[in-house]
Protein backbone atom coordinates (compact mmCIF):
# COMPACT_ATOMS: atom_id res chain seq x y z
CA UNK A 1 0.00 0.00 0.00
CA UNK A 2 1.37 3.32 -0.96
CA UNK A 3 0.20 6.31 1.11
CA UNK A 4 1.05 10.24 -0.14
CA UNK A 5 -0.52 12.13 2.44
CA UNK A 6 -0.95 16.21 1.89
CA UNK A 7 1.73 16.93 4.30
CA UNK A 8 4.44 15.37 2.02
CA UNK A 9 4.58 18.27 -0.21
CA UNK A 10 3.61 21.09 2.28
CA UNK A 11 -0.10 20.91 1.78
CA UNK A 12 -2.91 21.45 4.08
CA UNK A 13 -6.30 18.68 3.13
CA UNK A 14 -8.87 17.29 5.44
CA UNK A 15 -8.72 14.07 3.26
CA UNK A 16 -6.30 12.44 5.60
CA UNK A 17 -6.95 9.13 3.79
CA UNK A 18 -7.53 10.34 0.13
CA UNK A 19 -6.56 7.52 -2.59
CA UNK A 20 -6.16 8.72 -6.01
CA UNK A 21 -4.83 7.60 -9.34
CA UNK A 22 -1.46 9.12 -8.74
CA UNK A 23 -1.62 6.88 -5.22
CA UNK A 24 -2.74 3.80 -6.70
CA UNK A 25 -0.62 4.04 -9.73
CA UNK A 26 2.71 4.70 -7.60
CA UNK A 27 1.88 1.94 -5.54
CA UNK A 28 1.25 -0.53 -8.56
CA UNK A 29 4.59 0.62 -9.71
CA UNK A 30 6.39 -0.10 -6.59
CA UNK A 31 4.33 -3.75 -6.24
CA UNK A 32 5.00 -4.75 -9.85
CA UNK A 33 8.90 -4.42 -8.76
CA UNK A 34 8.86 -6.58 -6.11
CA UNK A 35 6.54 -9.61 -7.53
CA UNK A 36 9.14 -10.77 -9.63
CA UNK A 37 11.57 -11.65 -6.62
CA UNK A 38 9.10 -12.74 -3.83
CA UNK A 39 9.00 -16.38 -3.04
CA UNK A 40 7.08 -18.88 -3.87
CA UNK A 41 3.57 -19.80 -1.57
CA UNK A 42 5.16 -23.29 -1.20
CA UNK A 43 8.80 -21.59 0.27
CA UNK A 44 6.78 -18.77 2.48
CA UNK A 45 3.38 -19.95 3.08
CA UNK A 46 1.76 -16.39 4.40
CA UNK A 47 0.70 -13.41 3.45
CA UNK A 48 2.70 -10.16 3.32
CA UNK A 49 1.50 -7.01 3.43
CA UNK A 50 4.16 -3.47 3.34
CA UNK A 51 2.66 0.24 3.44
CA UNK A 52 4.83 2.57 2.15
CA UNK A 53 3.95 6.24 4.19
CA UNK A 54 5.56 9.37 2.03
CA UNK A 55 6.55 11.40 5.06
CA UNK A 56 7.99 14.10 3.05
CA UNK A 57 8.96 14.31 -1.21
CA UNK A 58 11.68 15.43 -3.30
CA UNK A 59 11.63 13.24 -5.62
CA UNK A 60 10.47 10.04 -6.96
CA UNK A 61 8.60 8.62 -3.90
CA UNK A 62 7.23 5.32 -5.94
CA UNK A 63 10.97 4.39 -5.92
CA UNK A 64 11.91 4.65 -2.93
CA UNK A 65 8.88 2.50 -1.70
CA UNK A 66 10.52 -0.26 -3.84
CA UNK A 67 13.82 0.33 -2.81
CA UNK A 68 12.70 0.40 1.27
CA UNK A 69 10.64 -2.42 0.82
CA UNK A 70 13.24 -4.64 0.29
CA UNK A 71 15.20 -3.71 2.98
CA UNK A 72 12.00 -3.94 5.02
CA UNK A 73 10.97 -7.53 3.68
CA UNK A 74 14.46 -8.53 4.35
CA UNK A 75 14.77 -7.56 7.59
CA UNK A 76 11.55 -9.38 8.01
CA UNK A 77 13.00 -12.62 7.61
CA UNK A 78 11.28 -12.75 4.03
CA UNK A 79 13.53 -15.09 1.52
CA UNK A 80 13.17 -12.77 -1.26
CA UNK A 81 15.40 -14.25 -4.38
CA UNK A 82 17.28 -10.51 -5.22
CA UNK A 83 17.48 -7.29 -3.78
CA UNK A 84 15.31 -4.66 -5.54
CA UNK A 85 15.91 -0.67 -5.91
CA UNK A 86 14.23 1.73 -7.80
CA UNK A 87 15.74 5.39 -9.50
CA UNK A 88 14.44 8.08 -11.49
CA UNK A 89 16.41 9.29 -14.40
CA UNK A 90 15.49 13.17 -15.62
CA UNK A 91 16.20 14.97 -18.51
CA UNK A 92 16.99 18.65 -19.31
CA UNK A 93 16.67 19.57 -23.23
CA UNK A 94 18.27 22.29 -24.73
CA UNK A 95 16.64 25.41 -25.42
CA UNK A 96 15.88 25.13 -29.38
CA UNK A 97 14.41 21.19 -28.62
CA UNK A 98 17.50 19.83 -30.40
CA UNK A 99 19.94 17.31 -30.20
CA UNK A 100 22.76 16.03 -31.62
CA UNK A 101 22.73 11.69 -31.73
CA UNK A 102 26.56 12.33 -31.19
CA UNK A 103 26.45 14.43 -28.09
CA UNK A 104 26.09 13.25 -24.50
CA UNK A 105 22.44 13.25 -22.95
CA UNK A 106 21.56 16.06 -20.27
CA UNK A 107 20.32 13.37 -18.35
CA UNK A 108 20.32 13.73 -14.39
CA UNK A 109 20.44 10.56 -12.25
CA UNK A 110 17.49 10.90 -9.18
CA UNK A 111 15.78 13.88 -9.66
CA UNK A 112 14.46 16.49 -6.92
CA UNK A 113 11.00 17.33 -7.43
CA UNK A 114 12.13 20.68 -9.01
CA UNK A 115 13.87 18.86 -11.48
CA UNK A 116 11.10 16.71 -12.23
CA UNK A 117 8.55 19.72 -12.25
CA UNK A 118 10.48 21.65 -14.89
CA UNK A 119 12.59 18.69 -16.79
CA UNK A 120 11.40 17.00 -20.08
CA UNK A 121 11.19 13.45 -18.76
CA UNK A 122 11.06 10.91 -15.63
CA UNK A 123 12.06 7.68 -16.80
CA UNK A 124 11.61 5.44 -13.19
CA UNK A 125 13.31 1.91 -13.32
CA UNK A 126 12.92 -0.52 -10.73
CA UNK A 127 14.45 -3.99 -11.07
CA UNK A 128 17.83 -6.31 -9.68
CA UNK A 129 21.08 -6.23 -10.46
CA UNK A 130 20.53 -8.53 -13.10
CA UNK A 131 17.82 -6.66 -15.06
CA UNK A 132 14.55 -4.69 -14.71
CA UNK A 133 10.83 -5.54 -12.86
CA UNK A 134 9.16 -2.42 -13.35
CA UNK A 135 9.49 0.73 -15.46
CA UNK A 136 7.32 3.88 -15.96
CA UNK A 137 8.45 6.63 -19.06
CA UNK A 138 6.55 10.26 -18.40
CA UNK A 139 7.62 12.95 -20.38
CA UNK A 140 6.30 16.54 -19.61
CA UNK A 141 3.70 18.25 -22.43
CA UNK A 142 5.82 21.47 -22.14
CA UNK A 143 8.66 19.16 -23.44
CA UNK A 144 8.17 20.23 -27.05
CA UNK A 145 9.54 17.55 -28.98
CA UNK A 146 9.28 14.41 -27.12
CA UNK A 147 12.50 12.95 -26.03
CA UNK A 148 12.28 9.15 -26.82
CA UNK A 149 15.15 9.20 -29.50
CA UNK A 150 17.23 5.61 -28.81
CA UNK A 151 20.45 6.88 -27.93
CA UNK A 152 18.63 9.18 -25.16
CA UNK A 153 16.72 6.00 -24.27
CA UNK A 154 19.55 4.09 -24.08
CA UNK A 155 21.92 6.42 -22.11
CA UNK A 156 19.30 6.67 -19.48
CA UNK A 157 19.03 3.02 -19.07
CA UNK A 158 22.18 2.72 -18.28
CA UNK A 159 22.38 5.75 -15.96
CA UNK A 160 20.19 3.77 -14.07
CA UNK A 161 21.44 0.78 -14.43
CA UNK A 162 24.85 2.46 -12.78
CA UNK A 163 22.84 3.70 -9.91
CA UNK A 164 20.60 1.09 -9.00
CA UNK A 165 23.65 -1.40 -8.91
CA UNK A 166 25.61 0.91 -6.36
CA UNK A 167 22.46 1.27 -4.52
CA UNK A 168 21.98 -2.25 -4.43
CA UNK A 169 25.92 -2.73 -3.13
CA UNK A 170 25.28 -0.12 -0.68
CA UNK A 171 22.07 -1.94 0.89
CA UNK A 172 23.64 -5.21 0.61
CA UNK A 173 26.55 -3.92 2.99
CA UNK A 174 24.47 -5.01 5.79
CA UNK A 175 21.56 -7.43 4.93
CA UNK A 176 23.71 -9.52 2.44
CA UNK A 177 23.39 -13.13 4.09
CA UNK A 178 22.45 -16.06 1.93
CA UNK A 179 21.59 -19.74 2.72
CA UNK A 180 22.45 -22.95 0.92
CA UNK A 181 20.43 -21.89 -2.32
CA UNK A 182 21.55 -18.33 -2.94
CA UNK A 183 18.63 -16.54 -1.21
CA UNK A 184 19.18 -13.66 0.49
CA UNK A 185 18.07 -14.08 4.21
CA UNK A 186 18.18 -11.48 7.20
CA UNK A 187 18.71 -13.81 10.20
CA UNK A 188 18.12 -11.43 13.03
CA UNK A 189 18.26 -13.49 16.73
CA UNK A 190 17.63 -10.85 18.91
CA UNK A 191 14.21 -11.26 21.19
CA UNK A 192 12.33 -8.20 22.75
CA UNK A 193 9.80 -8.69 25.79
CA UNK A 194 7.33 -6.45 26.36
CA UNK A 195 7.05 -5.46 29.99
CA UNK A 196 3.95 -3.42 31.00
CA UNK A 197 4.50 -1.04 33.52
CA UNK A 198 0.67 -1.63 35.06
CA UNK A 199 -1.34 -4.68 35.07
CA UNK A 200 -3.27 -5.28 31.53
CA UNK A 201 -6.75 -5.54 31.93
CA UNK A 202 -9.56 -6.26 29.42
CA UNK A 203 -11.09 -2.82 28.99
CA UNK A 204 -14.79 -2.62 29.01
CA UNK A 205 -17.78 -0.72 27.05
CA UNK A 206 -18.28 2.83 28.64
Amino acid sequence: QYDFPPYSVGEVSSNKGIINRRAIGHGNLAERGLIPVLPHKAQFPYSIRVTAEVTQSNGSSSMASATGATLALLDCGVPLSGGVAGVSVGLTMPPNNCMDSSSPSPLMLDITGTEDYYGNMDFKICGTDKGWTSAQLDVKPHAGTIPTSNHVLCDAIDLAKNGRVEMLQKMMELLHQTDENGIIVEKNDNTFQFKPRFPLKSSTPR
